[in-house]
């Protein structure tokens, strides 16, 4: 079995979370699941959504935050010592933010990413298809090139094999700086991109050979719009993902 744990990002199931918290998180459990990673807390304080977490058994292994919150360190690193978690995730930034360039976004980005990483955190950055358009300025290649490992990455590998990348290429890339991937496949079909992970265009045994090797410690489910019914399409992929060892 690999070392690489399994989680979910809950903004998979938002739509079940909305109906009902406590049925949507125990199902998340009884799935086989013991972690989640957080995306908002569903209309709740922090200690409300955390009580529903332990009452449904479940661990956070990261959580994602915007990035005006994540200027406030101690307010995020609170935040995150209540749910136990240790990896701290950026999950998008606006066009203006990387308008002078991706490295010099990332040179931005090392100052905050040093910061939580002084309070026992890492700091990460989650790409979606954008980062990889041609644009003025440096490329998001120059970025991981030229800033150090302190910033690391959530490397989504369904939006990086959408963007015609090398989902494998881009985890040995990274090496070490990848604490944190998104397990999402592709179905080779822009207008309906998500896929049950096993059926798209992904080469999972490769994959999961490189996050081995470079130590990635969570392998976290995710499908921005899920075909099915989204605990359902949940369990598909987890069954996919523990078929190849991974719980």
């Amino acid at each position: 079995m690999s070392d690489m744990r399994l989680s979910v990002q809950l903004y998979t199931v938002r739509d079940s979370l909305a109906n009902d918290i406590s049925e949507t998180l125990n199902s998340i459990r009884d799935i086989g699941l013991e972690y989640v990673e957080l995306a908002g807390y569903s209309g709740l304080s922090p200690e409300k959504f955390q009580s529903q977490l332990l009452a449904a058994g479940l661990q956070v292994s990261g959580g994602h935050w915007g990035l005006d919150q994540l200027k406030d360190v101690e307010a995020v690193c609170e935040q995150a010592r209540l749910f136990g978690l240790k990896h701290i995730i950026l999950p998008w930034v606006g066009e203006d933010s990387y308008q002078g360039g991706w490295l010099e976004f990332g040179k931005e980005l090392e100052p905050l990413a040093r910061a939580y990483s002084d309070r026992g955190f890492t700091f990460s950055y989650h790409n979606h298809a954008f980062e990889f358009k041609a644009g003025p300025g440096s490329t998001y290649e120059e970025m991981w090139a030229g800033t150090e490992s302190v910033l690391q990455a959530q490397l989504d590998l369904g939006w990086v094999a959408y963007s015609s990348q090398d989902p494998v290429e881009w985890l040995n890339r990274l090496g070490s700086r990848c604490p944190t991937v998104h397990l999402k496949d592709f179905s080779g079909n822009a207008d309906s991109h998500d896929a049950i992970a096993g059926t798209g265009i992904l080469d999972w045994n490769a994959i999961l050979r490189a996050t081995q090797a470079n130590g990635t410690e969570f392998g976290v489910i995710e499908m921005d719009r899920p075909p099915g019914d989204p605990v359902e399409s949940v369990k598909e992929c987890f069954d996919f993902f523990h078929s190849k060892g991974l719980g």
